[in-house]
C-alpha cells in the first residue's frame, strides 16, 4: 500500500545522509491531518527487509520534511552497493498509512585517494599521469575526475581570461577509470598557469537511467606553467611549478 509521501528524495556527501520529502496538507480516506503529524524512516540494503531510523518525527501539514544521519561504519564501509530510504506517515491510532516511494543511495567505503599524480607538457597539450588504482578497488565501475584550475598573479590577469572564458575551472571525466592511469588535457593556452587535481568516482547503476556516484578525495595538486612561445624559439616551454600557489 502506497503512502501519502511520493517526493523522497536523497543525498550523500561523505558519510552522511539527506533525506527530504513533502508533508501532505490534505487527509484521505487513511490519514485525518489535525495537528502534527508521526512520521517514520526507514532503510534497507533490501526493501523487503528495512530497520526503523531513531524515533519517530513529528511535523506540520504541508511541512518541508527533513531528516539526516551519519551512516555507521557497517553501512559506509566496503564495497559499494544500493541502500533503500522510505518514509511513512501514522495515522492517529499509530498506524501506517503505507510506505513512501522508494528512494536509493549508495552504501560502501569512498574510493582512496588518486596516487602519483603529474602534469607534463606533451606536443598536444599537457599529459596527467597517475598510478593505477589499489588493488581491489578496480572491481567496480569508476571513472576519474580532473578538476583544473586556472590560476593567476594578478587580478587584472583573471579579468582578461574571464572575458573570453564563462569560468577559471574545468572539469575533465576520464570513463574506465579503473583500467586508465594518464590524460591529455588539449585546450590550455601559453602564458598561463594550470593547477589539476584528480578523484575517483565509484559508479553504481540502479537503472536504465540512474547512476550513483560516490567520490573519493582529491589527489595532491600538479601544477605547470605554460611559457609563452617568443620571437627566437619555435616552441613554447612548459615549467612545472614545484609546489602550487
Amino acid at each position: 500500500m502506497r503512502g501519502p509521501v511520493n517526493d523522497l528524495a536523497a543525498v550523500r556527501a561523505q558519510n552522511h545522509v539527506w533525506l527530504t520529502w513533502s508533508m501532505p496538507k490534505k487527509g484521505n480516506n487513511r490519514l485525518t491531518v489535525n495537528g502534527a503529524i508521526g512520521v517514520r524512516v526507514w532503510r534497507g540494503e533490501e526493501r523487503t527487509d528495512l530497520t526503523e531510523i531513531g524515533d519517530a518525527l513529528h511535523l506540520a501539514p504541508g511541512a518541508a520534511g527533513s531528516f539526516t544521519e551519519e551512516l555507521p561504519d557497517a553501512l559506509s564501509s566496503g564495497k559499494v552497493r544500493v541502500l533503500y530510504y522510505f518514509v511513512d506517515l501514522l495515522d492517529r491510532d499509530g498506524r501506517s498509512t503505507g510506505l513512501s516511494n522508494y528512494v536509493p543511495t549508495i552504501a560502501g567505503g569512498p574510493p582512496s585517494a588518486v596516487q602519483g599524480f603529474t602534469a607534463e607538457m606533451a606536443e598536444a597539450g599537457v599529459l596527467l599521469r597517475w598510478n593505477p588504482p589499489v588493488a581491489g578497488e578496480e572491481s567496480g565501475p569508476m571513472v576519474v575526475h580532473i578538476r583544473r584550475v586556472v590560476l593567476f598573479d594578478r587580478p587584472t590577469d583573471e579579468s582578461e581570461w574571464l572575458s573570453t572564458h564563462s569560468s577559471l575551472e574545468q572539469n575533465l571525466f576520464i570513463e574506465d577509470g579503473s583500467q586508465s592511469v594518464h590524460a591529455l588535457d588539449k585546450d590550455v593556452q601559453h602564458g598561463y598557469t594550470y593547477e589539476y587535481q584528480a578523484q575517483y568516482v565509484a559508479q553504481l547503476p540502479v537503472g536504465k537511467q540512474t547512476v550513483l556516484e560516490l567520490r573519493g578525495p582529491f589527489s595532491a595538486p600538479a601544477c605547470i606553467h605554460m611559457e609563452k612561445a617568443v620571437a627566437s624559439d619555435s616552441d613554447a616551454k612548459s615549467v612545472p611549478v614545484p609546489e602550487c600557489p
